[in-house]
Parts: C-alpha cells; structure tokens; sequence
C-alpha cells in the first residue's frame, strides 16, 4: 500500500493548480459540496490526462473528507440528543393517545409557540403562516433479528435433528451472494 507524504512535490511542476476550486471553502460551509464536486471533476480530468494523478488534488480530496468527517460527527451528536428528546416526547404521549383512544393529533404549527414556555416571549406568538402537522398513532410489529443462534433452534425444531440444521445453516452461509465494494474510512488510531 502507498503512502502519500506530504512534503513530497516532485511530481507536482507540471500539473495544472485546482487552487480557483478550493478558494472559497473557509467562507461558506455550505459551498463545500460544490467545491468537492468541482474538485472530483477536476481529478477525473487530471487522471485522464496525466498518467500519474495530481497529489494536490487527493491531499485537498482528503482534507475535504476530514472536514466533512468531523461535521458529521457533530451533527450526530445533535442528531443523538434530539432523538432522545423525541423519543421521550413519544413515551409520554404513548400511554394519553391509548386512554383516550386516539388515533391522530393534528396541531396548527402557528400555535406551538403559545405552548412552550419561553423566557423571553411571554405572550403567544402571532405568526402569520398558517400550516398543520399530524401525529398519528398506531401498532406496528417488530420483528427480532435473525442470527445463526435463531436459524439453528428453528432448523433443529423442523428437521428433529441438529446435525442436518447444522448442514443447511453452514449450505446458507457459504452460499451468501456478496459483492466487494471499496471502503474509504478515518483512521481512528492515536498518533504515535
């Protein structure tokens, strides 16, 4: 496997600059797909035309990734905190919409702010957009995963006996279609 080292710039002299696709990343995060496209068009380009491709173009490809990376990861953690927000919301209207037997809630979101208790804003808002959101309550099933332990309990209650439930669960796992597909991923090691 290669390694790319940073310092390494022999390569580099005569192969066009992408700087113009990279310029405008730090003023606006929300340019950075635009810029990662712009940069990925450039690279297909590059490969084409170049037998050896631009090492400045993977060096800002990686440094888009690491920022894409770490916005992710702040995000989920957002993501994570207001799924448990909502998740305990659910739990508390769960057992009301089953005592009243209700089936749908439907709100005027223009009016949700005259519910919460706000420290600023002590009397409703009056907005002028006018829109509805529905909560609806229902059952659905949920069913347990499948694992090998599982297969092997339900083979051995069909068949009466575990070697043939072992034969057949070993005939499915062998016979899995799988396709390789390639896998970029940060390394998570600490730095030595």
């Amino acid at each position: 496997m290669a390694y790319l080292d940073e310092s390494d710039t022999s390569d580099l002299d005569h192969i066009n600059t992408i700087n113009e696709c990279y310029d405008n990343i730090d003023e606006d995060e929300t340019t950075l797909n635009t810029e990662t496209h712009k940069i990925l068009n450039s690279m297909n380009i590059n490969i084409q035309q170049q037998p050896v491709p631009d090492k400045r173009i993977i060096k800002q490809l990686v440094s888009q990734y690491v920022k894409y990376e770490e916005q992710l990861v702040l995000l989920n953690s957002k993501k994570k905190e207001i799924q448990t927000q909502i998740d305990t919301i659910k739990k508390s209207l769960v057992p009301f919409m089953e005592a009243q037997n209700i089936d749908f809630i439907t709100i005027d979101t223009s009016e949700i702010d005259s519910y919460l208790p706000s420290a600023n804003n002590t009397t409703p808002s009056t907005s002028t957009t006018t829109t509805t959101s529905k909560i609806k309550y229902s059952k659905v099933k949920r069913y347990k995963s499948f694992s090998k332990k599982y297969f092997i309990n339900i083979f051995e209650a069909y068949f009466k006996n575990e070697d043939d439930a072992k034969k057949l669960l070993k005939f499915i796992y062998d016979n899995r279609e799988y396709k390789e597909i390639p896998q970029i991923k940060k390394d998570k090691s600490k730095k030595q």
